[in-house]
């Protein structure tokens, strides 16, 4: 297959997982002998090649002013970012219509505006959306919702602009497939008027030869307990959460210490809230904070501590890096939020609390300190689950088999 892969940020430029599952997935398909074009935004550190073009009007050099908030943007930047970004329109128009793909992906234009899928749904080959958050709702249906980071008067502003033209946009993309990774998501978008045939589940999967589990971990907790936050450093996430949960074990179990080791980048002002939470709630000097890293050194982490807390509030569609920990074989406590409950199976692989509830999740923890057995049950399940149903060669099974099935449906 000739592929032509359309997403907003690729490696080295990382906000999240979905970015580097983006780049596993086509360094996979290349491996199976398909033709992979990457068409993204333009950075100094992509690679240089006939595989890697930049139609879409992004530096991805600054991205941390639009992902991170770090810049406020001008009414007509949020115009190109949140209506219609003509500039990227026309350059991937021409891409596509240079490259002739057998099939398009469109990833994630989260902040990009709809712009490269109506030129994909234009141009002649096969489109396939893969939306593994809610980034097309907010482009096609939910006029005013995903205005991250957008003035309250441009906010509104853009909503009424957006309830205008989403009508028009939808007509032009017609019922293009959509593959979702949980039901939730599914359900979501459902809900929000997508026609339910057009969505397709496919669970992600994760590279289970990086994330083994330690057959040789010690099943004793260390002194301290040293629990895991690995995640963005954002509200959503509930790094927070974490945090206060670690005052209410300081209250709750004083004859232990347990520190927090936190993995993962953010914003320069939420950092410094998390600091100054930490010190208000005289627990600053039990929070740790590591910063990205690779795969390879995350895995070593796991292995390295005694729980891991999963403590997202917002509607987590479904995480690679819950997935990860749990192949890892490091007991695992992840709130309820959005399809987090369909990764892990409460009181089998791992323990699950209401979200945003800081008090819940330290009684979680108290819980798995306090029982060996169920800390040894939890990972040993997990982690057999994971591989059982999540390896990262089943992921790209599925998705082979979706663009091979939508290339010959074309055809026929």
């Amino acid at each position: 297959m000739r592929i032509a892969w359309l997403i907003n940020l690729f490696p080295p430029y990382i906000m999240g997982g979905n970015e580097i599952l983006a780049k596993n997935v086509v360094v996979e398909l290349r491996a199976r002998g398909h033709e992979v074009h990457v068409l993204t935004g333009r950075g100094e550190n992509l690679p240089r090649d006939v595989y890697h073009l930049s139609p879409v009007n992004f530096d991805l050099d600054r991205m941390g002013e639009r992902f991170l908030g770090t810049r406020t943007p001008s009414f007509y930047e949020s115009m190109r970012w949140h209506i219609f970004d003509f500039k990227t329109y026309w350059a991937t128009s021409r891409a596509l219509n240079h490259l002739r793909p057998d099939l398009t992906i469109v990833d994630n234009f989260s902040l990009i505006s709809v712009a490269p899928l109506i030129a994909a749904a234009r141009a002649r080959s096969r489109v396939v959306v893969q939306a593994n958050d809610k980034w097309l709702i907010y482009g096609l249906r939910a006029a005013g919702q995903g205005l991250w980071h957008t003035p309250p008067k441009q906010a509104s502003t853009i909503a009424s602009l957006q309830s205008f033209v989403q009508p028009m946009f939808r007509a032009l993309t017609g019922k293009t497939p959509i593959l979702v990774n949980s039901q939730f998501l599914k359900n979501a978008y459902v809900q929000s008027g997508f026609e339910p045939e057009q969505l397709r589940v496919i669970h992600l999967g994760i590279d289970v030869d990086t994330y083994q589990a330690n057959e040789h971990k010690k099943v004793e907790l260390g002194t301290p307990v040293r629990l895991m936050y690995a995640s963005q450093l954002w509200a959503g996430k509930g790094p927070q959460i974490a945090i206060q949960a670690l005052a209410e074990l300081k209250k709750l179990d004083p004859e232990n210490t347990f520190v927090i080791d936190m993995y993962g980048d953010g914003a320069p002002e939420f950092k410094n809230y998390l600091t100054q939470l930490a010190t208000d709630l005289e627990v600053n000097d039990r929070v740790n904070y590591f910063g990205f890293v690779p795969p390879a050194q995350l895995a070593g982490a796991f292995h390295d501590h005694d729980i891991f807390l999963f403590t997202s509030v917002w509607d987590e569609p479904f995480s690679l890096t819950l997935l990860s920990a749990m192949s890892c074989g490091i007991p695992v406590i992840s709130s309820t939020a959005g399809g987090n409950e369909e990764a892990i199976e409460h009181e089998r692989t791992g323990l699950l609390v209401p979200p945003g509830d800081p008090l819940a999740l330290a009684r979680a923890i108290l819980r798995l300190v306090r029982d060996s057995f169920l800390r040894r049950r939890l990972s040993t399940q997990a982690s057999m689950s994971v591989r059982e149903r999540w390896s990262f060669r089943k992921y790209v099974d599925n998705l082979e088999a979706v663009y091979r099935w939508t290339i010959e449906e074309c055809v026929t």
